[in-house]
């Protein structure tokens, strides 16, 4: 059944990985050909961000992914009326992801635009740094670049942020959740 923004109507991108997954991952919003696609998570960015979670011995698909838009975002708005539509559809967006994050210990952040929102300071403040975060109640949430925005010498920068991530997850999951 296809779930439809209640703002909007949009068609809403369907979340993918295991629903009781102990891991998410979030991005901002879906690639234009992967919300055409209906699936999420595809891109060759995706690919990118697996391979490298690969190299570190955690799997991508062990993981619900997401994003903050479940469908194209509106545009920030010219008018006011623009402006009202975004932030409604925002916050119905965020009510949306508050139901994923349920029961969730491990979160991933990517990219700055969705950092910002959790955590107030950009992807390349925090990549690969372990935080607090007032809005997400997971014991272990990291961000790092998006994929998507790399350029030139970011690579490194968000491969290093990968890598720093799979290891608090391997810590975590082998000290944390095997005890329980």
């Amino acid at each position: 059944m296809t779930e439809l923004c209640e703002v909007c109507k949009q068609e809403l991108m369907e979340c993918r990985g295991p629903e009781k997954a102990i891991g998410i991952v979030i991005a901002y919003m879906p690639g234009i050909e992967e919300y055409e696609g209906k699936i999420a998570f595809s891109s060759a960015n995706a690919v990118i961000l697996r391979n490298e979670m690969a190299r570190h011995g955690v799997d991508l698909f062990t993981f619900r992914r997401t994003y903050i838009w479940r469908h194209l975002p509106p545009e920030k708005g010219r008018t006011k009326i623009d402006k009202g539509n975004f932030q409604q559809e925002f916050d119905a967006q965020m009510r949306y992801l508050s139901l994923e994050l349920i029961n969730r210990s491990v979160v991933l952040l990517l990219g700055t635009d969705v950092t910002e929102i959790f955590l107030d300071k950009s992807a390349t403040e925090i990549s690969g740094i372990p935080m607090k975060s007032t809005e997400l109640s997971a014991p272990l949430v990291m961000g790092t670049l998006d994929p998507s925005a790399i350029e030139g010498n970011s690579w490194g920068e968000f491969a290093l942020g990968i890598e720093k991530f799979c290891i608090a997850y391997n810590h975590y999951y082998h000290t944390q959740l095997r005890r329980s």
